[in-house]
């Protein structure tokens, strides 16, 4: 691949003097073709909360540093990133003290049960990792697939890493091409399906122009975060049919209609995604495709 970009550049060159324009050979995309594969099971996910100061991990998923009041953001302000960045979109941070309130803080809980059970497992597959290059990769591509399997905990009651899990066929798989850079996988946005597992709830939910990072750790371990916007709409429909309380199912539709933040709608003014943020912990595994 680097000899045809350099033989390309040169021609390219060559060809623009004479007065013409080889547009094909404009950039050399890096190889994403070839390389290893390096597999994750999530071993957590809590939903990122943010401190009374407003500060919270998360992403910038609009573009903007909003104030208190912005009409794009339907009045909400942005929040601020641990590491002081601006503009960070995680309004579901919000809502959580209330669904604390009405679950006696279950809410985390019930999400680690479901990971130890075997009930909510999550694969990331890093693929096209240069050999010998786990530290910077211009382009890899990621993979977000629902396993299948039964896992072993440490006495940590936490998964232990190099298990082997199955893929389960039917569920949707989610995809898209990121870097690492310093050791720091990044990759988005794109469109990635959440499986949802708690309790008696089953169903899988969009996440729009998510963003993805992570941290990848020399002891195997890959921290980070995700987050995205949920349609207020797709987050009732799927919760409807189950019972997670009358006064949470009372109270749900106030309290996202008034916490939406993104995709506002030209006609109506009203903003009908939810920015939301998970961090994650997750340990290396073997995933059968």
């Amino acid at each position: 691949m680097r000899l045809w970009c350099d033989v390309g550049v040169k021609w390219r060159a060559a060809i623009v003097l004479a007065g013409a324009a080889l547009s094909s050979l404009a950039g050399c995309a890096p190889d994403c073709a070839s390389g290893g594969v390096r597999d994750f099971v999530l071993t957590s996910m809590p939903f990122a909360r943010q401190d009374p100061k407003g500060i919270s991990p998360g992403f910038n998923l609009d573009g903007r540093v909003a104030e208190a009041g912005d009409g794009v953001t339907c009045g909400h302000a942005s929040l601020v990133a641990p590491d002081g960045a601006r503009g960070i979109d995680n309004q579901l941070s919000d809502l959580l003290p209330a669904i604390d309130k009405v679950t006696n803080g279950a809410l985390d809980g019930l999400i680690q049960d479901g990971i130890n059970s075997g009930m909510l497992l999550v694969g990331i597959s890093i693929q096209h990792v240069d050999a010998g290059s786990n530290n910077d990769d211009p382009c890899v591509d990621l993979e977000f697939r629902r396993l299948q399997g039964s896992p072993f905990l440490g006495t940590d009651r936490v998964l232990i890493a190099h298990q082997t899990f199955g893929t389960d066929r039917g569920a949707p798989v989610s995809r898209v091409r990121g870097t690492i850079r310093g050791g720091v996988v990044e990759a988005g946005p794109f469109e990635l399906v959440l499986p949802v597992r708690i309790l008696d709830a089953n169903f899988n939910l969009p996440m729009h122009h998510a963003r993805f990072r992570g941290v990848l750790g020399d002891d195997g371990v890959l921290d980070g975060t995700i987050g995205g916007g949920i349609r207020t709409d797709d987050i009732l429909r799927e919760l409807e049919p189950y019972a997670i309380g009358a006064q949470l199912k009372m109270l749900l539709p106030i309290l996202l209609q008034t916490s939406a933040d993104l995709d506002q709608d030209p006609a109506s003014g009203e903003c009908r995604q939810l920015s939301a943020t998970v961090t994650y912990t997750a340990r290396g595994a073997f995933i059968d495709p």
